[in-house]
């Protein structure tokens, strides 16, 4: 397996001037570069002419609401949509077995009056897509979970967050209404 540093950013689509996503790029020397809310065209459009230049891979599916850049130096990368789930959209498969495989997911974020959406999405991918497709080895799953480990099991996959020690840190932002 080849040792692959990932940055996975959701940037709200234009939350950020694409000069601060090609700086944090560059700044990280990151091989993958998963962008959730990141439209294909989008990031093609914006980022195109950077990945050209930095030998990079943009990859996307149309309906997909993610992007994922991937350099050269892990090979050339196809995308599949046959297994994913609509929200999800595809896993970028690598042509050389060294590189990882990824699961590129986005699922529902949790709020109050769509509980019940995020949980399908948690069970989906903890419990099918994701899990299953990490079941295959030197698999990365990877995107805005929008969830903590503890109530997303990934099965096999590899995962950052307890090399971090954040297992229980969510990644949605937290709004509740002032108490007492």
């Amino acid at each position: 397996m080849t040792e692959t540093l990932i940055l996975s950013w959701n940037t709200g689509q234009t939350d950020f001037p694409v000069d601060v996503i090609e700086g944090l790029a560059k700044d990280s020397e990151a091989d993958v570069i998963v962008l959730p809310e990141h439209f294909g065209p989008v990031a093609t459009g914006e980022l195109g002419d950077w990945a050209g230049l930095n030998g990079f891979q943009i990859l996307s599916y149309e309906g997909s609401t993610s992007s994922v850049l991937v350099s050269e130096r892990l090979g050339p990368y196809s995308v599949d949509t046959e297994k994913a789930p609509p929200w999800a959209r595809f896993l970028a498969i690598a042509e050389f077995s060294s590189s990882p495989r990824l699961v590129i997911a986005h699922l529902e974020h949790a709020r109050l009056w769509s509980a019940g959406l995020w949980n399908e999405h948690l069970g989906w991918a903890g419990l099918g897509w994701v899990a299953a497709e990490c079941e295959q080895g030197n698999v990365v799953g990877v995107g805005d979970f929008n969830a903590t480990h503890e109530n997303l099991r990934t099965g096999d996959c590899l995962e950052g967050a307890g090399s971090l020690d954040a297992t229980g840190a969510g990644t949605w932002p937290a709004y509740l209404p002032p108490c007492c």
